[in-house]
């Protein structure tokens, strides 16, 4: 633990604390005394600085907060997991509805109890933007339920939680505060006073008191009286209470026997001034005070009193010098201060104790005088033995009645070492008796002390002495059951346990709930495991499971593991699904996963899915690719498709392609041709092209066209030209030729030439004479005219009836005074062409 001494203004001091044991802490403020001023004081929970009350906390306190629905409405746009709280009265129906505005993701919620335990969820497993998904449940039992909201696979947006049918204004028990308020602050809203210090909860939180502490008071002494109804009642007790001094009078009550006296001390812890004290009778008498009248830091004061009438007298503690600081504060009762009740006492009360033997038999050491006290009946006849186990010296022993007169003494005055005395007596009277055992010349050593005839006059079956030692009387009966431990007087007589304490050992666990559970009530168990089911004895009492029961509701889960997350080892819940993953209660503990965790290994899959798909839930697998789809198991889990099976549709195509190429992975669409290529998926996927792209090479030819005239879809070849016919791929492709023939009409016309000539490629048009000049296309393409140009070289004679058609002569004798005119000029030109060689290869 630290802190921040001497903090001056504007200053903040600070210290961290995690208590070990449960229970209540305290700290203090020390004031120097020039100080002026005020100060602010946060304490942040165990949890978080949230703000949020440790009251509002439960199984959802490990999340960043319990939101508290006074109103029944909240709204958040922070999509990780909630829990919102709110309170109901008996057999109050709720609707919960749940609408979310989302650009992507999902959202669940459910209905728990205070426990934990699903009450029920939302009827859309999975709230998308837009929707709204609602419940309903009628809350038989008065008291706080929570809603747990959260995310699908990484939310985006907000949503509005609205809770119906509780009033969220109500006051029950009709102190000024609302229900709502009651549970937020701790107090009972049934109880308009929590406390029960005479005021009511709103006043003390109007006055700045704590409504749930009944320590807080103002000077009672009125007109010489004592307001008896204001003074803090205290018992007789031998350890000191603690008390923060309140800066004003303080009065405390205790109740006293006639002839009974009490000694209080008064321990100063003061920062600055002094305190007196006294002891008053009802009417504000001071009956005796302090030995010290201003009693500082560190001193402590002393007063003594003797009651002469039976009643109620008062402690009262005031102030001088404007004190600050605490006290302790001890009443001790008038014999002194080993715990033994005041019931027990009588004249031997002013010696050291009257020791009581239960077993009838007690070893013990040599100092002083011991006494040994038993109940007996008239005529009942006691023996009593004393046999010495000495060094040195002797003993001896008598019988005493309670006024100190011995009746009957030891046969031996001085028994030695080994030595047995004995002394019998018939009881006169029904009452106590003692056996003083004294020493002789500085003995040293042990004794063992037998004393037999003792009765159970009422024959409940436990002892006189044992009734009279626990209960100052033998008016109780076998079967009650003094202390409310759940074992009767009898079963604590027999089992040795305390009848007047709970808990004899105190380790937090009921006497009757160790006994009736085999345990051993006379040994701090609490944190053994006898069942080995991870949940400690004292975890066992509190879930009142079975100890030696690993599974104490037999539905397969243990004990320990329902109580750690949250669940009921009380009834078989083992088809519930409280985190929603498909995976069932028995089956998330089979699988060692979280019950209250959709995702126990944050890997992005649901434990179901995992367990489901033979995947492990409890480690972070979702990069591997077991069945090598090239789709990671989380890919899987999200495309739908199963991460054992490379091609889960049985479409021939693998998952892993079909996802990236934009195909369902969970359809046969291998017939399909999604981008219209004249190429199916199936064939797209053997020749790895692009399903979704027609061109998947970008060279303007799609790829079935590629394909089905054997070009490669996967490279840009469209300027290429494999038939040689000087026309390209992308040509051919344009021109609807075939890119592996030159002519792909037939007509002895190459495509390229064809096409460059405007002639078409694709019919066979060689014997049309497109220009009327004589020659057909085929006879254009033999001499290289112009097939669109009846008179290529523009020399004025037709290119049928030019014997030179390329050059531009319109001279007859230029000809060789050759004139060819009609059919006849044709046939000439024709055997011309036909017979002239083409040295060159260039088609001329």
């Amino acid at each position: 633990m630290t802190g921040k001494d001497n903090v001056h203004d504007s200053e903040t001091g600070s210290f961290d604390f995690t208590p070990q044991v449960s229970g209540v802490y305290y700290f203090k403020i020390d004031v120097d005394y020039s100080a002026t001023g005020n100060f602010d004081l946060t304490i942040y929970n165990a949890w978080s600085n949230a703000g949020v009350e440790d009251t509002q906390r439960t199984y959802f306190q490990t999340n960043n907060s319990s939101r508290y629905l006074v109103n029944g409405v909240y709204s958040t746009a922070d999509l990780g997991t909630h829990a919102y709280r709110f309170t109901v009265a008996d057999n109050t129906p709720v609707t919960i509805a749940l609408t979310s505005t989302l650009s992507q993701g999902g959202l669940y919620f459910a209905l728990y109890d205070r426990y934990g335990v699903q009450l029920a969820a939302s009827s859309d497993g999975n709230i998308t933007d837009g929707q709204t998904g609602t419940a309903s449940k009628t809350l038989v039992e008065a008291g706080v339920y929570y809603i747990k909201v959260w995310e699908a696979y990484d939310s985006i947006g907000t949503y509005n939680l609205q809770v119906s049918g509780f009033e969220s204004d109500s006051d029950s028990d009709g102190d000024g505060l609302f229900d709502a308020a009651e549970y937020v602050r701790g107090t009972d809203l049934n109880d308009p006073d929590t406390d029960g210090d005479g005021i009511s909860d709103s006043d003390e939180l109007a006055q700045g008191r704590n409504p749930n502490v009944a320590t807080e008071w103002s000077s009672v002494f009125v007109s010489g009286a004592v307001d008896v109804g204001t003074a803090i009642a205290i018992p007789h007790f031998d350890a000191p209470i603690s008390i923060e001094h309140p800066g004003t009078t303080t009065w405390y009550s205790i109740d006293l026997e006639e002839g009974q006296g009490i000694t209080v001390t008064l321990l100063s812890h003061l920062n600055r001034g002094g305190l007196d004290f006294g002891i008053f009778n009802a009417t504000g008498t001071e009956l005796s005070g302090s030995n010290d009248y201003s009693i500082s830091n560190g001193q402590q004061g002393v007063a003594e009193y003797t009651a002469p009438v039976a009643g109620t007298y008062y402690v009262r503690v005031w102030e001088h010098s404007d004190s600050v600081g605490h006290y302790d504060l001890t009443v001790y009762n008038q014999w002194d201060n080993d715990g033994v009740t005041d019931c027990q006492r009588d004249y031997f009360g002013t010696f050291k104790t009257a020791f009581y033997v239960r077993n009838l038999t007690s070893s013990a050491d040599l100092t002083g005088y011991n006494y040994y006290r038993f109940y007996a009946n008239s005529g009942d006849q006691v023996d009593v033995a004393l046999a010495a186990r000495l060094n040195r010296g002797g003993l001896d022993f008598g019988l005493y009645n309670s006024s100190n007169t011995e009746l009957s003494g030891s046969n031996d005055y001085n028994i030695s070492d080994s030595q047995q005395g004995t002394a019998t007596l018939i009881i006169p009277d029904d009452g106590y008796y003692y056996v003083k055992v004294w020493e002789h010349s500085d003995s040293t050593g042990y004794y063992d002390l037998t004393i037999t005839g003792i009765e159970d006059s009422d024959l409940d079956g436990m002892p006189n002495e044992w009734e009279y030692f626990y209960f100052c009387g033998i008016h109780r009966e076998g079967p009650g059951d003094y202390d409310g431990d759940l074992l009767t007087d009898l079963e604590e007589y027999n089992n040795g346990t305390h009848p007047l304490l709970v808990d004899t050992e105190s380790d937090g666990m009921p006497d009757g709930w160790e006994v009736h559970n085999a345990l051993n009530p006379l040994v701090n168990d609490a944190s053994l495991d006898p069942d080995s089911d991870a949940l400690t004895n004292f975890g066992e009492f509190q879930n009142l499971t079975d100890p030696h029961d690993a599974d104490t509701d037999d539905d397969g889960m243990t004990d320990g593991w329902e109580v750690t997350y949250a669940l009921n080892p009380l009834a078989d819940d083992t088809l519930g699904d409280p985190d929603a993953d498909l995976l069932n209660n028995l089956s998330e503990f089979i699988h060692h996963t979280s019950p209250r965790d959709w995702d126990s290994d944050n890997d992005g899959m649901p434990d179901g899915w995992e367990v489901v798909h033979s995947l492990n839930p409890v480690s972070n697998d979702g990069s591997r690719d077991p069945d090598l789809d090239s789709l990671s198991n989380l890919s899987e889990y999200q495309a739908g498709t199963d991460p054992h099976d490379a091609d889960t549709d049985n479409d021939g195509m693998t998952d892993g392609w079909e996802v990236n190429a934009g195909l369902n992975p969970l359809a046969d669409d291998a017939a399909s041709d999604l981008d219209l290529d004249m190429l199916s998926n199936i064939e797209e996927f053997g020749l790895g092209t692009d399903p979704a792209n027609a061109d998947t090479d970008s060279d303007l030819m799609p790829d079935g066209w590629e394909v089905g005239n054997s070009l490669d879809p996967l490279s840009n070849d469209a300027a290429a030209d494999p038939d040689s016919d000087n026309l390209s791929n992308l040509g051919e492709y344009q021109a609807s030729t075939d890119p592996a023939l030159a002519d792909t009409d037939g007509d002895l016309i190459p495509d390229g030439w064809e096409v460059n000539h405007g002639l078409d490629p694709v019919s066979d048009d060689s014997a049309i004479d497109s220009d009327s000049d004589g020659l057909t296309n085929l006879q254009e393409y033999q001499a290289s005219t112009d097939p669109h140009n009846s008179d290529t070289d523009a020399d004025g004679l037709l290119d049928g009836s030019d014997s030179a058609p390329l050059n531009a002569n319109t001279s007859p004798e230029a000809n060789d005074d050759v004139v060819l005119v009609g059919e006849d000029s044709v046939e000439l030109l024709s055997t011309l062409l036909d017979n002239d060689s083409d040295d060159d290869g260039d088609t001329l």
